[in-house]
């Protein structure tokens, strides 16, 4: 049975949340989808902004609350 962590990585993958920011939103560098080896049930998304504007542009994106319905 997948972990809940597993099944947010996969879900991530899928909705192809990097790519999509990064062909929609003005400003994003780049992002990447850690997990921790000592807890492989904590994932982190770290992403890379031009500026605040442009996160926040992310923020405020319908893209954003397509990507994360649940």
């Amino acid at each position: 049975m997948a972990s809940r962590a597993d099944k947010a990585i996969a879900a991530f993958i899928q909705r192809r949340c990097i790519e999509e920011s990064a062909e929609t939103i003005p400003g994003f560098r780049h992002g990447q989808l850690l997990q921790s080896t000592d807890n492989p049930g904590e994932v982190v998304v770290l992403t890379a902004w031009d500026d605040q504007a442009s996160y926040q542009q992310w923020l405020d994106s319908p893209l954003r609350a397509a990507q994360f319905p649940d």
